[in-house]
Parts: C-alpha cells; sequence; structure tokens
C-alpha cells in the first residue's frame, strides 16, 4: 500500500514537471547554428532529412551550414525581411553584403581589459537578407547597397 501511494506521488510529481515544462519552453530564442538570437526579419529554417528542424538567425549561417553538411538539407524556409512571410526559400530574391547586420553589429569590440579589437571574419557575413518580391530586393538594394542573387547563385556548393 504505502509502495503503491509514494509510485502514484512519483509519477503524479513527473506529470506535472512534464507539463511546467511544455508550458514554460517558449519559441527557440537563439540560432541552432551560431547559437546568436533569432531575428524575426532574418529568420531562416531547415528541415533535414532525417526530420530534425533547424532555426537559425540569418540565411547567411543558414548557407554555411548546408554548404558544411552538403545533402542534409530536406527543405529550407526563409522570412521576407519586409513582410515577416516564411516562404521556400528557392523563391528569393536574396541581397547579399549589404550594410545591414542584424546577427554581429558590432565590428570592433572590446576586451575585459579595456583593449579593442576588430572583427574580420564572422560566419554571418556577408550579410545575406530575403525578399520574396524582386521589387522589394530592389528598393532594398538602393538603400542598403549589395548585390542581388537568385538561391542557386547563394546556396550552391563552392
Amino acid at each position: 500500500m504505502k509502495r503503491r501511494l509514494l509510485l502514484t506521488l512519483g509519477m503524479g510529481w513527473i506529470v506535472a514537471l512534464a507539463l511546467f515544462t511544455l508550458q514554460c519552453t517558449p519559441w527557440p530564442s537563439a540560432c541552432e547554428i551560431c547559437s546568436r538570437p533569432l531575428h524575426e526579419r532574418t529568420y531562416f529554417q531547415i528541415a533535414e532529412k532525417d526530420g530534425t528542424v533547424r532555426d537559425v538567425c540569418c540565411p547567411r549561417c543558414g548557407q554555411r551550414y548546408i554548404q558544411q553538411n552538403p545533402g542534409i538539407a530536406r527543405s529550407m524556409k526563409v522570412t521576407d525581411f519586409y513582410h515577416g512571410d516564411l516562404f521556400p526559400a528557392q523563391e528569393a530574391f536574396y541581397v547579399e553584403a549589404s550594410s545591414i547586420r542584424l546577427c554581429c553589429p558590432d565590428l570592433i569590440t572590446r576586451d575585459f581589459m579595456g583593449g579593442t579589437r576588430t572583427v574580420t571574419w564572422d560566419r554571418c557575413l556577408p550579410s545575406l537578407v530575403a525578399f520574396r518580391r524582386l521589387t522589394d530586393a530592389e528598393k532594398f538594394q538602393q538603400e542598403k547597397g549589395g548585390n542581388i542573387r537568385r538561391f542557386a547563385q547563394v546556396f550552391t556548393t563552392r
């Protein structure tokens, strides 16, 4: 009797903890590749062939991951920078190397001793921003610079 009661209480705690964890688990807040914050305007999603879905901070970070792991992606989705729509990455117009830097805004950083250093390479640079419509990509390019590319120009293994 005592054993049954302890088992029931133990199972109750496990269920309660599981429910609490499910309620408190937020939408992912960090990129699964570089651990930086996710940005709603540059969010990129990779669905792998094994069923794993990766939440990525930007198309550039996703592109580098795809190049380092050829054949891993089953599908990819990208967010339209202006409108926030998630759509197939193959349909996007990309602006590469614009002046925008959401993932790494500081190219000059300070260390704990007060010294400075200049960032010369970063996995999320040069920037890569996606648009569903060519007219939006052209407007962004006029404002922030960069080059308009299509999926095959950006995501093919180099």
